[in-house]
C-alpha cells in the first residue's frame, strides 16, 4: 500500500464549474516571436499552443457588461485608495523558466511552476507525470481534463493535492510511467501514456502545508456581478502578502505574440487592450486563452501598446514558452487588461 493509503482527500474546490460559464474545447498553435538563443539581437519564430474556449451566450454577455461598466470608470489602475507599496516583485525563487513546448498544458505549468516558486528547490515539480496521471483519471472518469490540451488551474491544483507531486529527478531517471523519461517539447511522442493512481502515488509527496486561495473562478467571472476591480486588488493584496498568484486569461491569438501587442522591455512582451481586442472582446469572439503565474506588480509602470498608446500599471508575469520568449521568460499584463480578460485566478501559499 502507499503512503496515501486509503485515505480519502476531498477537493478543495468545486468542480461544477468546468461545464458551465466556460468550456475548453480544443486548443490553437501559435507563432511567436523569440530571441535567437545563438544570436541575442535576432528574432526566431517559435510555435507555441494556447487553449481553444467556448464562452456561454451568457458569459459572453457578462462579459460584456463589465468592459461597458469599466469604460465608464475610464482607465484608472485601480478606484481604490491605498498607501501600500506601489510596486512588489517576488520573483521565481531560483526556479528557471519551464517550457511547455508545442502542447496545451499551460495551466499545468504554471501550477507546478508556481509550487516549484514556493518550496524553491528550482525545477522540482515534474510536468510530465502530472499529466500522464490526468491520463489515466480521464479514461476512468475521475476527471474531465488531462491537462494535455487545457484545464483549469482548479483542476490541476486539486489533482496535486489528492495525489501529491512525483519530482522531475524521479522523472528523469525512471520515467512516467516507466520509460517515459523526457517531457516532448515538439512532438507527440507518449503524451497518451497513461499513469496508474497506483503508480503515481507509489511514488508521489504530498503537498502538506501547501494550499490554494480560490480569488475567482470562471462562473463568478463571467457572472453579471463581477467585480473585476476588486480582484485585481485582491491580487495584489496576496502578492504583498508574498503569495503567488495563477491565473487565466483570453487572448486574441491573431495579433502580435499570442495575442501580446504591447512592449516594456522586449517587443510584445505585454499583453495591453487595443481597439481591435476590445471589439473582439465586446463581440464575444475571443476564443483562446492561457494561464501564467503572477510574480509582481508595478502601478507606476508604463506598457507601450502597438498602436503607441500607454497603459499605467501592471503586473509581472512568468510564463511557460521558454527563456527566450518574452523578457526572458517574464511577461506583463496592463492592469486594463487584466480587468477585461481575466478568467480565473488562485493564490498559492504554506499554511
Amino acid at each position: 500500500m502507499s503512503k496515501y493509503g486509503s485515505l480519502f482527500l476531498p477537493l478543495l474546490f468545486s468542480s461544477s464549474l468546468y461545464a458551465n460559464a466556460v468550456e475548453i474545447v480544443g486548443e490553437v498553435p501559435v507563432k511567436i516571436s523569440t530571441t535567437s538563443n545563438l544570436n541575442k539581437s535576432l528574432s526566431v519564430s517559435k510555435t507555441i499552443v494556447v487553449q481553444k474556449l467556448q464562452l456561454s451566450p451568457a458569459a459572453k454577455m457578462a462579459l460584456k457588461g463589465r468592459i461597458d461598466e469599466l469604460q465608464g470608470y475610464g482607465n484608472q489602475p485601480s478606484l481604490y485608495k491605498t498607501t501600500a507599496a506601489v510596486r512588489i516583485n517576488l520573483g521565481m525563487n531560483k526556479t528557471p523558466v519551464l517550457d511547455q513546448g508545442q502542447h496545451g498544458t499551460c495551466v499545468t505549468f504554471a501550477m507546478a511552476g508556481a509550487l516549484d516558486a514556493l518550496m524553491g528547490y528550482g525545477d522540482y515539480v515534474s510536468s510530465l507525470c502530472s499529466l500522464q496521471l490526468g491520463n489515466y483519471l480521464v479514461r476512468a472518469k475521475l476527471a474531465s481534463y488531462s491537462g494535455w490540451d487545457g484545464s483549469w488551474g482548479t483542476a490541476v491544483f486539486n489533482q496535486l493535492k489528492k495525489y501529491g507531486m512525483v519530482t522531475k529527478a524521479y522523472q528523469v531517471k525512471y520515467g512516467c510511467p516507466s520509460g517515459v523519461k523526457q517531457y516532448p517539447l515538439s512532438n507527440n511522442a507518449n503524451i497518451t501514456k497513461a499513469m496508474s493512481i497506483a503508480q503515481y502515488t507509489a511514488v508521489s509527496r504530498p503537498l502538506g502545508n501547501i494550499t490554494g486561495l480560490v480569488l475567482a473562478d470562471s462562473n463568478a467571472v463571467f457572472s453579471p456581478n463581477f467585480n473585476a476591480t476588486a480582484l485585481l486588488e485582491k491580487v495584489k493584496q496576496q502578492l504583498r502578502s508574498g503569495r503567488r498568484v495563477v491565473i487565466g486569461f483570453l487572448l486574441d491569438d491573431n495579433q502580435g505574440s499570442a495575442g501580446a501587442v504591447g512592449t516594456k522591455a522586449k517587443r510584445f512582451d505585454s499583453w495591453v487592450i487595443n481597439a481591435s481586442i476590445l471589439k473582439k472582446a465586446k463581440a464575444g469572439s475571443l476564443y483562446s486563452g492561457h494561464e501564467i503565474i503572477v510574480v509582481g506588480y508595478d502601478d507606476t509602470a508604463l506598457i507601450r501598446g502597438s498602436d503607441g498608446r500607454l497603459s499605467k500599471g501592471l503586473f509581472i508575469l512568468r510564463n511557460s514558452w521558454g527563456p527566450y520568449a518574452g523578457d526572458n521568460g517574464n511577461y506583463y499584463m496592463s492592469y486594463e487588461y487584466f480587468k477585461y480578460l481575466v478568467d480565473e485566478a488562485t493564490a498559492l501559499y504554506r499554511k
